[in-house]
């Protein structure tokens, strides 16, 4: 896998790991390329095979930044895909109602509640 992203995926395949969810297989098999040079590009496979999806870092990004991309896309095709309970992550201020958002703050990637605005954990610290 390329190393952009490899790198901006490993912060939120932790997360997925620390809550007992089943990872995804990531390959390189992308057949669309992105308009972004140095991009790192790759195919999201469900984990009960029955779907991919294309995701991708943009390599002229901060790390940070390409970090929270990546975990953006990951966590709406997880949802879509109902490999994740919707709610995934759940927000510890309000569990059954939304999960958290991922976000850029203060050059980190972070999940924050949407509804109070505040910083809950760094992507990878779930």
């Amino acid at each position: 896998m390329d190393e952009v992203l490899r790198q901006a995926l490993e912060p939120i395949l932790c997360d997925l790991r620390s809550a007992g969810i089943r990872l995804p297989r990531v390959v390189d098999d992308w057949p669309y390329p992105t308009s972004s040079p140095g991009a790192g590009e790759g195919m999201v496979l469900d984990p009960d095979g029955t779907g991919a999806t294309g995701i991708w870092a943009d390599g002229s990004a901060p790390e940070f930044e390409r970090v929270a991309m990546v975990a953006d896309q990951l966590q709406d095709i997880a949802i879509e895909g109902r490999w994740v309970p919707t709610n995934w992550p759940p927000c510890p201020h309000h569990p059954d109602k939304h999960p958290l958002v991922v976000s850029a703050h203060e050059r980190r990637a972070v999940w924050i509640c949407p509804v109070d605005e505040v910083l809950i954990a760094p992507v990878g610290m779930l």
